[in-house]
């Protein structure tokens, strides 16, 4: 079974996918990562940056299948997310977390989840893992 490419922004917002709703800073955001895969951004506390990096990791994770073929069959492709100490990790952890669960549609595809990272099971038999 083959799964199609869906937009980052797409996957993001449509309720059917991960439901997130942005703000229209965030969304300049995301456009970045679209068309250029990084991005430093400066800004300040509770601006929305840990929240908006989790659900595009997650969008890259379960509607990016083109990455897949980055990997070895078998393998588990990671959505890698770097913090500058642990703590700060697995707040970006559990702000996907609560994306997760707050989507059936990504709901459905966890296979299992620590304070370190969640792992998907997707329908195709491919593996992906936030960490």
């Amino acid at each position: 079974m083959s799964r199609p490419v869906i937009p980052l922004l797409s996957a993001i917002e449509d309720d059917a996918l991960l439901g997130v709703k942005l703000f229209p800073e965030q969304r300049k955001l995301v456009d970045a990562f679209q068309e250029k895969q990084h991005a430093i951004v400066s800004a300040g506390r509770r601006g929305g940056k840990t929240r908006t990096a989790a659900a595009v990791s997650l969008a890259d994770l379960l509607y990016r299948p083109d990455l897949d073929a980055l990997v070895e069959p078998g393998e588990t492709r990671f959505s890698v997310c770097m913090a500058t100490n642990v703590r700060q990790a697995r707040i970006m952890v559990d702000a996907a977390r609560r994306i997760v669960d707050s989507s059936p549609a990504a709901r459905s595809v966890l296979k299992s989840s620590n304070e370190d990272e969640l792992r998907f099971e997707l329908a195709d038999g491919a593996r992906v893992a936030l960490a």
